[in-house]
């Protein structure tokens, strides 16, 4: 059984795979910076949503892994 990695490698020599994977990689990266930006100012999902003038669920959809 292949392992993940391997997977992964043969799937981005495809040019098309590949600039999918690297633009959602750059969604994620942005996600873990604004979850970080959160956590270093003690505010909750909720709490950013009301400065953002968005509710908590429509700030979930746009960044998932927040």
């Amino acid at each position: 059984m292949k392992a993940f990695r391997d997977h992964l490698e043969e799937k981005l020599h495809d040019r098309g795979f590949r600039d999918i994977f690297d633009e959602e990689r750059g969604l994620v990266r942005i996600g873990i910076e604004v979850a970080e930006a959160r956590a270093k100012l003690g505010i909750s999902q909720v709490d950013l949503a009301k400065q953002c003038s968005r509710t908590q669920a429509s700030a979930d959809s746009s960044i998932s892994v927040v």
